[in-house]
């Protein structure tokens, strides 16, 4: 798989040490916490694959899919988490908890993934949730970022895309069937398309379609129409499976 190294040359490291350091110098926690994320990801040589969406609209039964089997609760992770970072390797899990409001002081927990549930309970705050499993798609440093479900609030919107964008390489943003040209997914699908990340729109759950209603060539058609008019140009098209499908 492509990586970031390979895209933008060797000098990249040194590029972002440099901005690191004006962001330290500027007491820009956030900023110099996210440099800090790129340099790992960076020296990890990972191609991260993030995936949004609003509540329900299934991303966690999708990255189960991925993964061969149910690495993610079939709800969401029962934490305010920003993300839940899924990689190949020994099963555990590790939480960074965040001790400051400026980013800066980090306490990293470990625990078994049998322990997670328990551990995040009444409504601990972590910054990450990595999570470590024996997952094949991921044996070449790939990285699958579950993002919290978003509702129609602007805040939460851009909450949900700052905590996942720095570190993704494509976007994935997925959506329920019926409400896939509701203004608020347009307008989200819009803001993740102005970040310039390749972005997959996945319109999940697509059993609920009904052709004797409308044509499945004339509603992929209208959505299609709706996103264009939205300036919303997506990076291509597949079948993800028999109930998810992509917009080219």
């Amino acid at each position: 798989m492509e990586t970031i190294t390979d895209r933008q040359g060797s000098n990249l490291h040194e590029r972002l040490v440099r901005l690191g350091e004006w962001y330290r110098s500027q007491a820009d926690g956030v900023a110099s916490g996210e440099i800090e994320d790129l340099l790992h990801k960076l020296a990890a040589d990972e191609v991260t694959l993030a995936f949004c969406g609003h509540f329900s609209a299934g991303k966690s039964s999708l990255i189960n899919m991925l993964c061969g089997k149910q690495v993610l609760s079939s709800g969401p992770i029962p934490t305010t988490a920003n993300i839940a970072a899924l990689r190949n390797g020994a099963p555990k899990v590790r939480l960074t908890k965040v001790a400051s409001e400026a980013g800066i002081s980090k306490e990293l927990i470990t625990l078994s993934t049998a322990e997670l549930d328990e551990y995040c309970r009444d409504g601990n705050t972590y910054a990450m949730i990595e999570i470590w499993d024996e997952i094949k798609l991921l044996e070449n440093g790939g990285v699958l970022l579950d993002t919290p479900g978003v509702d129609s609030g602007e805040a939460a919107h851009m909450v949900a895309t700052n905590s996942a964008l720095h570190l993704a390489d494509v976007v994935f943003y997925v959506m329920d069937y019926n409400h896939v040209l509701s203004e608020s997914n347009l307008s989200f699908a819009r803001r993740l398309a102005d970040w310039g990340k390749p972005l997959y729109l996945v319109v999940n759950q697509i059993d609920k379609h009904r052709e004797n209603e409308l044509s499945f060539a004339d509603y992929r058609r209208s959505v299609e129409q709706a996103f264009e008019l939205w300036g919303i140009v997506p990076a291509g098209c597949s079948i993800f499976r028999l109930r998810s499908w992509i917009i080219r």
